[in-house]
């Protein structure tokens, strides 16, 4: 995604309340997204439908072995975060 179409996004989220935008303190240029009240209200209510997705096109094809190979590998990502 281009940095133009996140700002689109960023913007019509803020928009409708469920995030708001936050001056980095490190760089002017840019600026955080932070979820809202109603935004984490909002994500609860949607969690089912994704998390039944993710099942459904994911997880459901993978074994046991499989899937803790994906745990690892993402908690590899999200450690260099």
């Amino acid at each position: 995604m281009s940095r133009t179409r996140a700002s689109r996004v960023v913007d019509a989220l803020a928009a409708v309340g469920l995030v708001t935008r936050e001056s980095n303190p490190d760089d002017r240029r840019s600026a955080y997204a932070t979820i809202t009240d109603a935004g984490r209200a909002r994500l609860r209510e949607a969690a089912p439908v994704y998390l039944a997705g993710i099942e459904r096109h994911l997880t459901s094809r993978m074994s046991a072995a499989e899937s803790r190979t994906v745990v690892v590998a993402l908690g590899k990502v999200l450690a260099g975060w």
